[in-house]
């Protein structure tokens, strides 16, 4: 099995598990679901560094938009309690 595979597996049992226990929990806000999916696929992401340098670019491009929609959702939080 090749690494790339690996990460697309991972990060769906991941995403799988943090999605399944959000709702038990009954959390019912979108933003935490993006947040919280959005900081295990950078963790998870840094923990595979050993990819081609193509699956590298592309990659880091996806992470470049996810980070923005992070720092956007956390930003529009903080504006909201300190208004």
């Amino acid at each position: 099995m090749r690494i790339y595979n690996r990460l697309i597996i991972t990060l769906a049992i991941a995403f799988g598990v943090i999605n399944t226990f959000l709702a038990f929990m009954g959390q019912n806000d979108i933003s935490v679901y993006f947040i919280v999916n959005t900081l295990v696929y950078l963790i998870i992401t840094v923990l595979y560094v050993y990819l081609n340098p193509r699956a590298r670019a592309a990659l880091n491009g996806l992470t470049a938009i996810v980070f923005t929609g992070f720092m956007v959702i956390v930003a529009l939080n903080v504006i909201e309690i300190l208004s």
